[in-house]
């Protein structure tokens, strides 16, 4: 159809690296779709991974600008600000303005307000990251002082309530 089956390994050999890329987001419908498809077009246009170059596909752009959630990881900073920059640009060519007007904001204006808004953001990511792994190591350093045995399914609260539940 497309001709681009010789390509499948080069697909399958990236999609760690392109999942890494959006912060290794689990693999699940929407985002494994997304994943797949801009591995799909870094393999067509003969790229290892997503570049400044490349093409983006709209749903793993959405998944750079946060559309779909927080992942677990870090997202690629370059990347996260190309795909705001062009949804940026985007809603420019939506307004309904003047031609002057959106050539003076394509001109500098969309730049000089997505790097505001990049240098506005970027300390708030790190800090709920940061927030985000100290409760979580609160949480681990409950568990691991309660005495508990968690590796025995049976200790795990969730299994706890089961049993109870069961025990009637």
């Amino acid at each position: 159809r497309n001709k681009s089956g010789h390509r499948s390994d080069d697909v399958i050999g990236q999609i760690q690296r392109v999942r890494n890329q959006v912060g290794g987001v689990a693999l699940v419908t929407p985002t494994s779709e997304h994943v797949a498809r801009q591995s799909s077009l870094n393999a067509m246009d003969g790229l290892s991974e997503t570049t400044a170059e490349s093409r983006l596909w709209p749903g793993y752009s959405e998944m750079l600008r946060g559309l779909m959630g927080r992942p677990p990881m870090k997202m690629d900073g370059a990347l996260q600000r190309r795909a705001l920059l062009e949804a940026t640009m985007d809603a420019v060519d939506r307004l309904a303005a003047g031609k002057e007007t959106k050539k003076a904001l394509k001109e500098g204006g969309v730049q000089r307000m997505v790097d505001a808004m990049w240098e506005r953001t970027a300390p708030i990511l790190v800090l709920q990251r940061r927030e985000e792994l100290e409760a979580r190591l609160r949480q681990l350093r409950e568990l691991a002082s309660s005495g508990v045995d968690y590796s025995d399914r049976r200790n795990r609260p969730d299994q706890r309530a089961r049993l109870a539940a069961l025990r009637g």
